[in-house]
């Protein structure tokens, strides 16, 4: 599951390219009580059109500001994606 989730991690980097994006976050709790971030990218693509990709979702210890910027970060910079 880990490579193809990389894979689709990887096209979808690829088809941001040098587009400018933003991010949308959401997080939430899951089942077991344990508080998720889900990560997706919205960029215009090359042909002018507006696309939303499902990045990542990530496992947090708690929902202060500072825990959710340095997962960000820590994301972005694991993709090598520039703010």
């Amino acid at each position: 599951m880990h490579v193809f989730a990389r894979n689709v991690q990887c096209s979808i980097h690829h088809e941001i390219g040098d587009a400018r994006f933003c991010l949308i976050i959401d997080e939430a709790r899951d089942e077991s009580r344990r508080e998720q971030m889900a990560l997706v990218f919205r960029f215009v693509d090359r042909s002018g059109f507006i696309r939303e990709r499902f990045l990542d979702i990530v496992h947090i210890k708690d929902t202060t500001a500072v825990t959710l910027k340095e997962e960000i970060s820590f994301v972005l910079s694991h993709h090598n994606l520039d703010v």
